[in-house]
């Protein structure tokens, strides 16, 4: 298995409409039980975009962007994700497009 690097920040950038939508997820969390570990991640998540999040014009576009350390981006996803599975049904069918790339790669790699 491959050696693990950490790669440092990664950058988000992000429209003002995503800024917003981000945030109101995240704080969702919060809200709906401040004392949960998803809520402890939400807030600080909220907090380093808040900090460290820069603003900027780009072709007449109000957008942001914020860097993230691999791990905070990754807890970023995955807060998201379980906000899209409770607020709105997942649509079917995504997971069975890497499923069946993944099946395929498999399946050449034994030809080799």
């Amino acid at each position: 298995m491959a050696e693990k690097k950490n790669r440092g920040p990664v950058d988000v950038f992000m429209q003002r409409e995503s800024v917003n939508a981000i945030m109101h997820a995240l704080n969702c969390f919060i809200i709906a039980d401040p004392e949960n570990i998803w809520a402890k991640y939400a807030a600080y998540l909220m907090q380093k975009i808040t900090r460290y999040g820069r603003t900027f014009r780009y072709n007449d576009t109000d957008s942001a962007v914020v860097y993230f350390y691999e791990d905070e981006a990754a807890m970023l996803i995955k807060l998201l994700s379980l906000f899209i599975n409770v607020t709105d049904e997942p649509k079917n069918g995504y997971y069975s497009l890497i499923e069946n790339r993944t099946q395929k790669k498999q399946e050449s790699m034994e030809e080799s």
